[in-house]
């Protein structure tokens, strides 16, 4: 993806002989196809049989499973959330690294959550 940007819009013309993301898209897909295929199956048993998901069970996945049974819809879909969660994760790391980043937050999860500051 990496080398797209770099590239710019004619990157078509340098993939004529071969998708450059083939690869990478056979290693996300071992990763998040066997989750995804699980779920959209038991999604399917669940409505044969009209059993309802309890509270526990309300993830991300079932609540994009609600809205659709399209493999790559749901593919694409986690994956962008993984990324975000990535990206987030890494920038928290990076704030919590500098003592005034972590105070900082400490502060706002207490304005959030007046119990926690005890």
């Amino acid at each position: 993806m990496g080398a797209r940007a770099w590239t710019g819009p004619s990157w078509q013309l340098f993939e004529i002989f071969g998708d450059a993301t083939k690869s990478d898209n056979e290693i996300v897909d071992e990763f998040i196809g066997p989750i995804l295929k699980g779920a959209l199956a038991k999604k399917q048993n669940n409505e044969k049989s009209d059993i309802k998901l309890s509270p526990e069970e309300d993830t991300m996945l079932n609540s994009l499973l609600s809205q659709t049974d399209d493999y790559k819809l749901l593919r694409d879909e986690t994956l962008n959330i993984l990324i975000a969660g990535e990206y987030q994760f890494a920038r928290n790391t990076e704030m919590f690294n500098h003592e005034r980043g972590f105070l900082s937050a400490r502060d706002t999860v207490r304005g959030q959550m007046p119990t926690l500051s005890n």
